[in-house]
């Protein structure tokens, strides 16, 4: 096994390799009107956001920013939202607001080219779509957290506000908790708490310790399930409130560094390279397809991590 003070360095190292060898497989799609084209493009879409909040993410943090990988994955993003018809999709389709508002808000300091998409959120935001549609308090913490990054106009409450009114301050009792709960109190904490960069303890104020133990027992509940996603996305979580690596921490990273593949990637609870849907569909296609967001939030995860030193 590796050590722990390693795990990581390692597990970021290798999941970093596989993204930049899978690059152009990141992709949005235009917006063409055909039928099926929402549905079939989703997945798309929503890696390509994904990957601009790691890259971002990457780019905050002086031990990784200089890496030959995250430049790639960078000058990926760049050509891509600096083609000429890139903001186009968003005056034809107003559900990918959300979207275009994380490429926005993530990539205009890597590049100069988005000021007509920065054109095309404000006139949605003069119709007040942003707090128009109904939406979870967790997803109107995503929203506010991205315009705020992109210093857009909002009217919706403040992050605090939203918190006080989220799963992640009321937090059920631990037994009726499902992974859709440990999904909104992760991204909860990471985006009320900028990942890592605002503290949270003025916030939680007297609940934080024991926000912080209800975290670590997520944690464990499912390290001990194998889910390599949401464990990635607790230990961001856990990462926002202390950096401490208590012994919970260190297991979650030495089982996850035995289960990432020799290649880089970090597989996800689907991933199941023997079933039915593996056997439908090309390898390198469901390979991708099953496993960029578990290794896009393990490498997030062991990214913060290693800052931590």
């Amino acid at each position: 096994m590796k050590a722990a003070a390693r795990v990581p360095d390692d597990v970021l190292d290798g999941a970093l390799e596989w993204l930049a060898r899978n690059v152009g497989t990141f992709r949005m799609p235009p917006v063409d009107g055909s039928a099926g084209e929402r549905e079939a493009n989703a997945l798309a879409r929503k890696a390509f956001a994904e990957l601009s909040i790691a890259c971002m993410i990457l780019s905050r943090l002086p031990n990784v920013v200089g890496r030959a990988q995250v430049e790639v994955l960078v000058a990926h993003l760049r050509s891509t939202v600096c083609d000429a018809g890139f903001a186009r999709g968003i005056a034809r389709r107003a559900d990918l607001f959300y979207a275009y508002l994380v490429i926005y808000a993530t990539m205009a300091g890597h590049t100069t080219g988005l000021r007509h998409l920065r054109r095309q959120l404000e006139q949605h935001l003069a119709f007040r779509y942003s707090d128009a549609v109904d939406r979870s308090v967790w997803n109107s913490i995503d929203v506010r957290y991205h315009l705020d990054l992109a210093a857009l106009p909002c009217r919706l409450p403040d992050l605090q506000a939203l918190f006080a009114r989220s799963v992640a301050w009321t937090v059920p009792a631990f037994p009726l908790m499902t992974p859709a709960d440990a999904y909104a109190i992760a991204h909860i904490l990471f985006f009320v708490g900028d990942f890592g960069r605002r503290s949270l303890a003025p916030i939680l104020a007297d609940r934080f310790a024991g926000m912080r133990e209800r975290v670590a027992c997520l944690l464990g509940l499912y390290v001990h399930k194998r889910n390599w996603d949401l464990t990635s996305e607790l230990l961001t979580a856990y990462s926002c409130i202390e950096r401490e690596a208590r012994p919970i921490v260190r297991l979650a990273w030495n089982q996850m560094a035995a289960a990432q593949d020799a290649s880089g990637f970090v597989p996800s609870p689907a991933y199941d390279p023997a079933g039915a849907e593996a056997a439908a569909a090309e390898p390198e296609e469901y390979r991708f397809r099953s496993n960029y967001h578990t290794t896009l939030v393990a490498t997030i995860a062991a990214a913060l991590w290693s800052s931590a030193g």
